[in-house]
């Protein structure tokens, strides 16, 4: 962590840091310095941020790792043991208080070895033993400390696929990296402290959110006008009321929770994206609608009609379109009972005629034809 990089790459290397490795080591000479305690701060800041985004334990474990420590058993007591007790530095000092983290102190080298025999007492091997013991505890505590969701991970609403489970799989990993190297590729304002980069992710989870609302909302309008005679209930431009009425919705209770300040872009494309998801539901609304409608009129005339009925089954979709109200001879709620008047008199004939429709239709959607209009990939 050099002082020569921008505060901003700090805290994206603190961000991947994390994401990568669920075994810190922050390796330092000597003595912790107060420049080390700040550095900690902020990891520790950045890997709550980031935990509570993904659902990751933010820092399983850390080693505090002091080489060369001229006091290695009076740990605590230097200076940074008086910034710690003095409140400066919270998060690492709540850190340290847990089973977490740990202090490793390797004592300082007894001599300088120049020349002579390097397996002489006092050689560079004798000095490099501490250092190999800690690297092979390192080695053998690395399996027990895998990469981990936090507990209540999917109490929070979040869906669980399959295979989840509290350790996550090589694969779960990499998806989550390219989530967030991509994310912190995008072009946009920038983020210099952890509290910025928590303030947009924040922002990215309620934009996420607000897509897959709307997208459920015509997965829903979808599914409820598939029958043949529940979307001629609902005519096309009635559809096209109740989306834009729900996107506007949306983007006002989503919009008002925005934390960061340059959020009128970021609702700029939130909008276009909504807006093009119900322009492609519209169009091919639009289309199903026409088609049962020709086919009620076909229908119709064919049982009723003769020739005449064909006339109206072709003319009744431009109808449609023409002049969308009034004029669904399909009409509103025609039962197997034959009970509604459509269409201005036609007749019992003709409500019986629909009436057998509808129930051929129930009864071909309970064999198993629910092929919905949105295909899913």
């Amino acid at each position: 962590m050099s002082p020569e990089l921008s505060r901003e790459t700090r805290t994206k290397l603190c961000a991947l840091i994390m994401m990568l490795s669920s075994y810190q080591i922050l390796h330092t000479s000597q003595e912790l310095k107060d420049t080390d305690l700040e550095y900690l701060e902020m990891f520790v800041h950045v890997a709550e941020v980031m935990g509570r985004h993904y659902g990751m334990v933010p820092i399983q474990h850390l080693d505090l790792l002091v080489r060369d420590s001229l006091h290695p058993n009076k740990a605590g007591q230097g200076p940074e043991g008086d910034a710690l007790r003095s409140g400066q530095y919270p998060r690492v000092r709540e850190l340290l208080r847990g089973r977490r983290a740990r202090c490793c102190l390797l004592p300082a080298p007894r001599r300088p070895w120049a020349g002579g025999d390097p397996g002489s007492p006092g050689g560079p091997e004798d000095d490099a033993c501490p250092l190999r013991a800690y690297v092979a505890e390192v080695l053998r505590a690395a399996p027990q400390h895998a990469k981990s969701r936090c507990q209540g991970y999917w109490s929070e609403g979040r869906p669980v696929a399959r295979g989840d489970g509290r350790l996550l799989t090589g694969q779960q990993l990499a998806q989550e990296i390219k989530n967030l190297s991509g994310w912190m590729g995008r072009p946009g304002p920038g983020f210099a402290s952890p509290d910025e980069m928590a303030a947009q992710l924040h922002d990215l989870r309620l934009l996420e959110a607000a897509k897959k609302e709307f997208k459920e909302y015509v997965r829903q309008q979808d599914v409820a006008t598939k029958r043949i005679f529940s979307a001629l209930r609902v005519l096309p431009d009635t559809m096209r009321s109740l989306l834009s009425a729900q996107k506007d919705a949306i983007l006002a209770r989503h919009g008002a929770a925005l934390r960061c300040q340059g959020r009128a872009p970021a609702l700029e494309a939130l909008e276009a994206e909504l807006q093009a998801q119900a322009r492609a539901f519209m169009d091919t609304y639009t289309l199903r609608f026409c088609g049962h409608l020709a086919a009620v009129g076909g229908a119709v005339g064919a049982g009723l009609m003769g020739l005449a009925g064909g006339v109206v089954g072709a003319g009744m979709a431009a109808a449609a379109l023409a002049a969308e109200a009034g004029m669904v001879a399909a009409g509103a709620a025609v039962g197997a009972t034959g009970a509604a008047v459509v269409g201005g008199g036609v007749g019992a004939g003709l409500a019986a005629t629909l009436g057998c429709m509808e129930k051929e239709e129930e009864e071909r959607l309970q064999e198993g034809d629910r092929e919905p209009l949105l295909q899913g990939e």
